[in-house]
């Protein structure tokens, strides 16, 4: 079949929601690449979807069928069930739950895994809204601060677009870890500095937008309050502060004014860890460009000083009065576009008086019972809370409770699902009809399948409809399709729609949500604050009523930390949080960041494999010395599943889920004091097994194909050497990772002298970087294993003296199926307790690189 382009959008969790085309090739996508139905992102995308989507979509880690747990939680045993043996499942044990503790035993448990208004949440908060489930403060794990300062300071109008910064003489980047996370505001920047214009970053780590910056302000985390006080204090006193401006349209100007005053330059310089110097640069040129564009990220809220750091920050423009005329702050774009959330998701539905949970603390409500009634049921979609999720230990004890019954609806085996009872698979982006009001720039985009869902995955709409219809909810709303769900979604009267229905909006070009004027929306230019007062609001009556008398203001909390490092995590240019994290490019944990001075205090080197640890958990990760981290400050990306760390956990796992932020109740990941030591040979070994283990509870084909784990060697591949027949009996569900597992139930050991070289064929069964690694496949004395990237050989570059002992252990595991070789300078002899004599033929290494016949001890069949 000739291959086709078809359009589609970006749905992960990023601000640019970027247009594409996709190739497809006899249902199958192929080439993934921008298109230009958004003029923003300009037919330009990222790597991580132009390199990845085919797999993400049709790769081994794929869920196409309905399964049932059938082991332990946590073991990731399931077998494959029909979907009518699915719903009727849930409907009798949730049912269970609702008539021993009430329904709002039954909670979601969902976030932001598409970003579409249907996928996101539409049919599924009508479903539990009409089941009077506990509902889940969601935006408190992430966005949440920043967006309750803004709407605090400037209300529910939007922020400028993103298009702005292009013609900005200055531009901010204020925790914002853009280029990974922001690609078509840097291009933008990019231009806006070839035409003469500068860049300030703010930013504890030295991104690579902080390496294009003319000023980079490196300051402590949690800091950034103080930062934006001291230079609304320093513009004061320059005479820089625009009054005609702050009489007319803001509101406790003079109450901000005198905390701003209490931070000179000096004190402010020393608490934020900055030289003096710096800070009068940057308001020096605050105050002179115009048009100036502020570009807060997500970094700044990630603390107890977030709201305040984050309403401080855009604070500054309002005071220089540069607002409008090309100046502006991009924040708030969701707020452009004409949703109707409460027709979508019909809140109407839910019982008067059912409570309300912050996401961050449903761990500690189900590891300790700490709530009436106790969370018994959960729904788990759009989400991946082990791996997200602060206190991630937590989290983990609570989702192993045998005695909570839990739903899970995913594309992929992730870490969380394999604590589900039930795991339902949802179709993709690409695979269902779907409206995009993007959360970081002013573009409204529909699309369309373009492949049929693969197997029987389903959109979200239908799974929850079709539980609605067996828990016998037969309200209209319940019964209504895709493209009735899109014109509940958005206002089809909207002027801006031009009279065309949301579900027919065309799909080879966007919908710019302009102003009145036809010109793209800009604060005092065609539209105004939107707070109770009609003003910017800096003393906020509103924010504290929702939040405490505290957030009537600013304000600022010292640091209380218990270890000496304080631990950042920024976002991967790999994945998207989590997602995508399963796939080849990020099966290796990242690294930890750490300056120069702190490596030296702790007598470490680079590519030591380190702890990173405080009272909740545990870490080890590979070293990286760098300066782009200051003194007193590590990092190491977000995102990374559990089967990167041979503890069994990620950095998630040292965050607090009960230190909260200022506003929302936000999450303080970027809070996080550790400290770091080196790992000794014998913790490498322990966790090098750990690790194996880990990487064990990854099944790929046996989730895809639905097939339950054996014990009994029933329906198991078989182990056998082409012309002798079966070396081993039957090796249950082989897998992929040929390690030392610490209950590995099938062992072939080899004694090889002088070995030099072992590995598996296909490739792709050993993706580890090249490197000395501890916890390799095969164990070799006094032998460093390495990985070559295009055949994925381990080879031992050196040969050893005495004979070395390879042994070759299969976890009953993943169903992955391929070639084992082994070859030595001379014959191998039955090692003591193997199961049968086999000779290795001889070969010389260098065979083993390219396409000639290659000597093969066994072959899975």
């Amino acid at each position: 079949m000739a291959l086709e382009e078809r359009l589609s959008v970006c749905t992960f969790d990023c601000p640019d929601t970027c247009s594409l085309s996709v190739g497809v090739d006899d249902g199958h996508i192929v080439k993934v690449r921008g298109s230009n139905a958004v003029p923003y992102t300009a037919g330009v995308i990222c790597n991580k979807v132009a390199r990845y989507t085919g797999d993400f979509v049709h790769g081994p880690q794929r869920l196409l069928y309905p399964l049932r747990r059938t082991g332990p939680k946590g073991s990731g045993e399931f077998a494959r069930i029909s979907w009518d043996a699915a719903l009727d499942e849930i409907f009798e044990r949730v049912g269970a739950v609702i008539d021993r503790w009430g329904p709002q035993a039954v909670m979601p448990l969902n976030y932001a895994g598409p970003h579409g208004l249907l996928a996101g949440d539409s049919m599924s908060l009508r479903f539990f809204h009409r089941l009077g489930a506990t509902q889940l403060y969601r935006r408190a794990l992430c966005g949440g601060v920043r967006s309750e300062a803004w709407a605090g300071t400037y209300g529910t109008a939007p922020g400028c677009p993103p298009e702005f910064a292009e013609h900005a003489k200055l531009n901010v980047v204020w925790g914002n870890n853009a280029t990974a996370t922001n690609l078509h505001l840097v291009r933008g920047i990019r231009r806006a500095k070839r035409a003469g214009g500068r860049l300030v970053v703010v930013d504890p780590l030295r991104t690579k937008i902080a390496d294009q910056a003319d000023l980079h302000l490196q300051l402590l985390p949690g800091t950034d309050v103080v930062l934006a006080w001291s230079l609304a204090a320093e513009l004061e006193r320059s005479g820089s502060l625009d009054d005609a401006f702050i009489a007319a349209h803001i509101l406790g100007a003079e109450e901000f004014m005198a905390l701003a005053r209490e931070w000179p330059v000096a004190r402010a310089a020393a608490v934020c860890g900055l030289e003096e110097s710096q800070i009068l640069t940057f308001a020096g040129w605050l105050a002179e460009a115009e048009p100036l564009v502020l570009s807060p990220g997500n970094g700044l809220e990630r603390g107890r000083n977030g709201g305040s750091g984050i309403r401080a920050a855009i604070a500054l423009p309002a005071l220089l009065g540069k607002l409008g005329k090309g100046n502006g702050i991009v924040l708030a774009a969701g707020n452009a576009f004409p949703k109707t959330l409460a027709r979508l998701q019909r809140p109407d539905l839910l019982p008067a008086g059912t409570r309300t949970l912050n996401i961050n603390d449903i761990g500690r409500h189900l590891a300790e019972d700490d709530i009436d009634p106790p969370l018994r049921a959960l729904f788990i979609y759009n989400h991946n809370p082990i791996v997200v999720h602060p206190d991630q230990n937590r989290m983990r004890r609570g989702l192993a409770r045998d005695d909570v019954f839990t739903v899970g609806i995913e594309l992929t085996m992730t870490e969380s699902m394999t604590h589900c009872d039930l795991v339902l698979p949802a179709a993709t982006h690409f695979e269902y009809s779907e409206l995009y009001a993007s959360y970081g720039h002013h573009w409204l985009q529909r699309a369309e399948p373009v492949i049929p869902p693969l197997g029987e995955s389903l959109p979200n709409t239908e799974i929850f409809r079709r539980l609605a219809a067996r828990f016998g909810f037969t309200d209209p709303c319940f019964k209504a399709d895709d493209a009735e769900l899109m014109d509940d979604a958005v206002d089809g009267a909207d002027s801006r729609l031009g009279g065309i229905r949301p579900s027919e909006l065309p799909t080879q070009r966007a919908l710019q949500m302009g102003g009145p004027d036809g010109r793209p929306l800009s604060m005092f230019d065609n539209i105004f604050p939107a707070t109770p007062s009609g003003k910017i609001e800096l003393r906020s009556e509103a924010l504290a009523e929702r939040w405490g008398a505290a957030a009537l203001l600013p304000s600022w909390r010292e640091p209380e930390a218990a270890y000496p490092l304080r631990l950042i995590s920024p976002a991967s240019d790999k994945r998207i949080s989590s997602t995508l994290g399963d796939l080849k490019a990020s099966r290796n944990a990242p690294p930890l960041l750490m300056h120069p001075d702190d490596v030296a205090s702790r007598g470490l080197t680079q590519d030591n494999q380190v702890r990173v640890w405080n009272e909740r958990g545990e870490v080890v990760l590979r070293l990286a010395v760098t300066d782009a981290v200051r003194p007193g400050v590590v990092a190491s990306e977000k995102g990374a599943w559990l089967m990167t760390s041979p503890t069994g956990q990620t950095i998630s796992a040292l965050v607090s889920a009960d230190l909260k932020a200022d506003l929302a109740e936000g999450a303080c990941f970027n809070d996080t004091s550790v400290e770091v030591s080196r790992l000794r040979s014998e913790e490498s070994r322990h966790h090098s097994l750990a690790r194996q283990r880990q990487v064990a509870q990854t099944r790929p084909e046996c989730m895809r194909h639905g097939v339950a784990n054996r014990g009994d060697g029933r329906s198991a591949a078989r182990l056998s050497d082409p012309e002798a027949g079966p070396i081993h009996g039957c090796v249950d569900q082989l897998d992929g990772h040929l390690g030392h597992f610490a209950k590995a139930q099938y062992r072939v050991a080899f004694p090889v002298a002088r070995a030099n070289a072992v590995g598996v064929e296909p490739h792709s069964l050993l993706e580890r970087p090249a490197g000395p690694v501890d916890d390799a496949a095969f164990e070799l004395v006094d032998g460093t294993i390495r990985v070559d990237h295009k055949t994925g050989i381990r080879r031992t570059p050196h040969a050893n003296e005495a004979d070395t002992l390879i042994d070759l252990d299969f976890g009953n595991d993943s169903g992955v199926r391929g070639h084992i070789f082994v070859t030595g300078e001379g014959d191998a002899t039955a090692a003591p307790g193997a199961d049968r004599q086999t000779c290795l033929p001889t070969a010389d290494p260098r065979d083993m690189l390219d396409d000639r016949p290659r000597p093969r001890v066994g072959q899975y069949r």
